[in-house]
């Protein structure tokens, strides 16, 4: 820069501006080494597709109870964090918290399924993870040194066999930490057993019109109180065969009947059972109660004013049912000492599998297999086991599982083999092969991968 021939307020305004620049790319600088970096060893299978994390804001002195929709929760203690030099954290964190009960949720996320234990490798069956991060502005933060959180998942998946992991964000291994019991989630369980009974819906008062057939007797109101606000009642017939209908059976109003009987029926057409009886003979008719005039229209008011109150019980029991059933059944809880990714699992059992050395044939131009990762899910979805190219000669599969597969394909597309394609391998053909080998015809879904929902609705209709 040449400043010997620039006027003195030139000279001031360029150092004014070369400042300025130097201070916005310090405090640029500082914002990016504060941000906390993601996991490298997560690969999310599409292009800009990835699981959200939801945000839960909480004062980081009081600390908190998050609950999640799901059921779960997160306590936090007072004082639980610290930054990246160790100095408390005060006033509003963040905690970033996204959860992954599915095969189809791990597959967005990239994260790796596999465990290794003394040289053997074996491959996860899920009840849950989580993937929870700790945050002040743009920067991270850590827990505490003898701090811990309580992170209660909702677990959708029952067993006692499952352990508790740690994914190492650098070596991208699962470090087993202990084995873990489930709970009954008791929130789920209040929320049921709390809902109020609806009782019976009220009942539409008839209007009495000409024409039909008309039946008079008397009621006594004392062993029917849902009739005796109705005013001067006529019953009508309302059956629908011939040997209920009076006007088909004159011979009823010639007998002595003994005793009459009338029985509730089917309560939201106001209809009952008419059971006449004598020494000889027994009739039975289906009738509902029909009013005149004022009698209607009083009854209507009566009527509507009933049906507005059952209406905002019965809406209010449906929500609390809803979000009640959202929730998981059970619940599994630890206490971590610092961020990071998750896991309940277990070994995934394999016996009956067939071994296979496997080629997957794709009916869309594929450039290069070698970046082609095909994915089998399994076990109602819990399961998930990964197979890159080099390893299509060891593939396997369990017949007698719900199996399908998914191939992440180049434009954030998938091509599948479906579970019916499962269904219709020859595996008695494919057992009496010395050296088995197998071609799976994949076929391609042209609908593009833009959202987590784009790639959960094909997948749960494949």
């Amino acid at each position: 820069m040449i400043l010997k021939n620039l006027t003195l307020m030139e000279r001031k305004i360029i150092f004014a501006v070369f400042f300025a620049l130097a201070g916005f790319l310090l405090v640029t600088c500082k914002t990016e080494k504060n941000t906390a970096a993601v996991s490298t060893v997560l690969s999310p299978a599409f292009e800009g597709v990835d699981v959200k994390f939801s945000p839960f804001n909480l004062d980081a002195n009081k600390g908190g109870v998050i609950h999640l929709d799901n059921g779960g929760s997160i306590v936090v203690p007072p004082d639980a964090f610290v930054d990246a030099s160790g100095e408390s954290v005060t006033g509003t964190v963040k905690i970033d918290f996204r959860e992954f009960h599915n095969a189809y949720d791990i597959i967005l996320a990239g994260i790796p399924m596999s465990y290794d234990s003394a040289g053997v490798k074996y491959d996860f069956e899920t009840a849950g993870m989580f993937d929870i991060r700790g945050y002040a502005g743009n920067s991270e933060i850590f827990i505490r040194e003898g701090s811990k959180i309580s992170v209660n998942l909702a677990s959708f998946n029952q067993g006692e066999d499952f352990g508790f992991y740690a994914l190492d964000e650098k070596s991208g291994d699962w470090q087993y930490i202990t084995t873990g019991r489930s709970e009954i989630n008791v929130t789920k369980k209040r929320v049921l057993d709390s809902l109020s009974a609806l009782g019976d819906k009220p009942v539409k008062p008839l209007k009495y019109e000409k024409g039909g057939t008309y039946l008079d007797f008397k009621v006594f109101y004392n062993q029917f109180p849902e009739l005796k606000e109705l005013g001067s009642v006529i019953w009508k017939y309302t059956g629908t065969v011939d040997r209920e209908d009076p006007s088909k059976n004159k011979w009823i109003y010639r007998e002595k009947w003994a005793s009459m009987d009338l029985i509730p029926y089917n309560s939201e057409a106001g209809q009952y059972k008419l059971k006449l009886t004598s020494n000889q003979k027994a009739f039975e008719t289906t009738i509902s109660a029909v009013l005149i005039g004022d009698d209607f229209n009083a009854a209507m008011e009566i009527f509507q004013e009933q049906m507005g109150m059952y209406r905002e019980k019965f809406t209010e029991r449906v929500q609390k049912e809803e979000m009640a059933n959202l929730q998981a059944d059970i619940l599994r809880s630890y206490d971590i000492s610092s961020f990071g990714i998750y896991n309940w699992d277990r070994y995934m059992k394999q016996p009956s599998v067939i071994a296979v050395k496997a080629d997957f044939k794709f009916d869309a131009e594929i450039p290069d297999k070698n970046d082609i990762i095909i994915y089998l899910i399994s076990d109602n979805e819990k399961s998930l086991v990964k197979y890159a190219y080099s390893d299509w000669d060891k593939f396997a599969f369990k017949p007698d599982n719900t199996n399908k597969l998914v191939a992440v394909i180049p434009g954030n597309k998938i091509a599948v083999f479906t579970i019916r394609d499962f269904e219709n391998i020859n595996t008695d053909e494919i057992k009496a092969q010395k050296s088995p080998v197998y071609t799976f015809n994949m076929k391609t879904i042209e609908r593009k991968i833009e959202k987590p929902e784009d790639f959960l609705i094909i997948m749960k209709s494949v």
